[in-house]
């Protein structure tokens, strides 16, 4: 289980247009390259390269962060996020994983970008020299992984018209406004260790994991998840 080898790339473009309101209107392009590159024997390096845009009339939004499934999951700030001015808006928001070191929503925009690497051993299977009878033996897997990434608004993530460096502060008793860009780094970095093996019929992954925000590391944060892959 969740023993996968090859490339498949996998691109995606929705378009969701109003009949009655063209401001109302939104399409969505995203793009999922992956390489599962075998080492030796069982053990497999996977490696993952994620792009997504919102586009058109209608503002949407990825959140970056987090894990899918993530059984004791965390928000950065509120489960909603704010100056949503009608339902289809939540709808149709999207949560980008997995970004481990972080919770949900760490970086939101309309543009994502993710990268993710991991090295799985299956423990059991590369030592033993007989039949594994015991599902959970036979598929536990350690794992090292890495993942990085952003959301972000603007031409790219580096850019002087992303919204996540540029703060707008109020001066004189909000007579006069000012836009500060701080050039912080808008990559989100996340590294750490864990186990995903079948239990009672599930596929349960168990992670442990460090974020790196602008050169500051806070963690640890554990992850109890379930599913495969990324």
């Amino acid at each position: 289980v969740n023993m996968v080898s090859g490339t498949r790339l996998k691109a995606s473009l929705l378009n969701l247009s109003n009949l009655n309101d063209r401001g109302k209107s939104f399409g969505k392009l995203v793009i999922d390259l992956r390489h599962y590159q075998k080492i030796i024997r069982s053990i497999v390096w996977a490696n993952r390269a994620s792009y997504g845009q919102f586009f058109g009339a209608r503002p949407q939004i990825f959140r970056l962060g987090g894990m899918d499934d993530w059984l004791n999951a965390g928000y950065q700030d509120n489960r909603f996020l704010p100056n949503y001015s009608a339902p289809d808006q939540v709808f149709n928001q999207e949560f980008v994983t997995n970004l481990r070191g972080f919770d949900y929503s760490a970086r939101t925009g309309p543009r994502y970008v993710l990268f993710n690497t991991e090295l799985r051993i299956p423990i059991v299977q590369y030592f033993a020299r007989r039949p594994i009878y015991s599902g959970f033996f036979r598929n536990l897997q350690l794992t090292g992984f890495a993942d990085a990434g952003t959301a972000y608004s603007g031409t790219n993530p580096f850019g002087l018209d992303n919204s996540s460096n540029t703060k707008p502060v109020a001066l004189a008793g909000n007579y006069f406004s000012a836009s500060v860009i701080n050039f912080r780094n808008p990559f989100l970095v996340g590294y750490g260790v864990g186990a995903r093996t079948t239990l009672l019929g599930f596929y349960g992954k168990v992670d442990v994991a460090w974020g790196q925000e602008n050169f500051v590391t806070s963690g640890p944060k554990f992850y109890f998840t379930l599913g495969y892959d990324f």
